[in-house]
């Protein structure tokens, strides 16, 4: 039997995540990386089996590279034993959730979206439950919450950040599938990418700005590089941290701590 070339295993991770941060983890399949990577499912199945799998040689690779005494490697054994009892046990239960997905035609239509996995469409059906009791779009947005605050008052209309009142995991879906989307090359959401960055053209895009102690303004994108969601300052520790997988940066951008790998886009 033929070694595993350590070069195809690191294309396959490479791809893998370029896929994970173009149109979100949930929403990306085995099938679509074997696709981009040129290669048959059971090739890529010779060094993954599940995408779990790909994302746990990301952390057995971090691991690997430490130089680290034999005593605190002993003591990691267990965790990455616990890690592979969980990753399978997570991808059965993706089997059986996407089973039932199949089972509800609503759910399934919302999946043939660009960048919508199950779990996102099961959330936002789950949420709205009967659709026929909101009479447009904006009602909809109203109800989840993805409306700006407002702090008006006279001629003057002043508008905040996005409410955090209701359904805030949806919320969070969605924003997520959003910036996926807007970072997506897929030529089926040519349409919506052109229309928000003519959003974002005219009421100005979010900045992570910082002003060192000799006066340099640092302007950075808030995205983070790991999978697109906002990166919000963290006065205690003067990073700018990822709420959504923890990944966390320097004033200035650089990574201090993963999953992230790059670090933020200057602006």
């Amino acid at each position: 039997m033929s070694e595993r070339q350590p070069g195809t295993r690191s294309r396959i991770q490479e791809v893998a995540l370029e896929l994970f941060t173009e149109q979100g983890y949930e929403a990306t399949s085995l099938r679509e990386i074997a696709e981009r990577l040129g290669v048959t499912k059971a090739a890529l199945y010779y060094h993954f089996r599940t995408k779990e799998d790909i994302v746990a040689s990301f952390m057995e690779d971090r691991v690997a590279a430490l130089d680290l005494p034999p005593s605190i490697t002993e003591t990691l054994l267990p965790v990455r034993t616990l890690i592979a009892v969980l990753s399978e046990e997570l991808t059965s239960a993706d089997d059986r959730f996407a089973k039932l997905v199949t089972e509800d035609p609503v759910v399934s239509r919302l999946t043939t979206l660009p960048s919508i996995g199950p779990i996102t469409a099961s959330a936002y059906v789950a949420a709205l439950d009967d659709a026929s009791r909101f009479g447009r779009a904006a009602q909809v947005a109203s109800y989840l919450g993805l409306v700006p605050r407002e702090h008006s008052s006279g001629e003057q209309q002043r508008r905040g950040r996005v409410l955090r009142s209701a359904h805030p995991a949806v919320q969070s879906l969605l924003v997520q599938a959003a910036w996926r989307m807007s970072r997506s090359k897929d030529p089926r959401t040519a349409g919506l990418r052109a229309w928000a960055q003519s959003v974002a053209r005219r009421r100005g895009k979010k900045v992570a700005a910082f002003r060192d102690p000799n006066g340099k303004l640092h302007r950075l994108s808030p995205v983070c590089t790991h999978l697109g969601c906002l990166v919000g300052w963290n006065p205690a520790e003067s990073t700018w941290d990822c709420p959504c997988h923890g990944s966390r940066f320097k004033p200035t951008g650089e990574v201090i701590a993963g999953p992230a790998e790059e670090p933020l886009t200057p602006i």
